[in-house]
């Protein structure tokens, strides 16, 4: 098992209703199985996630401090930060 720990940055924390939650995966998951699991746990975040891994979208995303690609196979203890582009006036 897979113990990633996810933080979200700026609105994003708004939306979820907290700073940072560990998700429990299958061992070696993808960014993707991931990303697949966040939505599930936060339907609120389901439109702003579903194009997360395309080439357009607007969230950067971190794994232990390095912006990563979308391909990258995360292991047990991996922290992934979640930061949304920031607005405002």
């Amino acid at each position: 098992m897979a113990r990633i720990k996810v933080k979200y940055l700026l609105w994003l924390r708004d939306k979820t209703g907290i700073s940072e939650e560990v998700i429990i995966l299958p061992d070696s998951p993808s960014l993707e199985e991931l990303i697949g699991a966040i939505m599930d746990k936060h339907p609120k975040l389901r439109d702003l996630l579903k194009n997360l891994l395309g080439p357009d979208n607007p969230i950067i995303i971190t794994v232990n401090g390095k912006t990563v690609n979308r391909n990258i196979v995360l292991k047990d203890g991996d922290i992934v930060k979640l930061i949304p582009p920031v607005s405002g006036g």
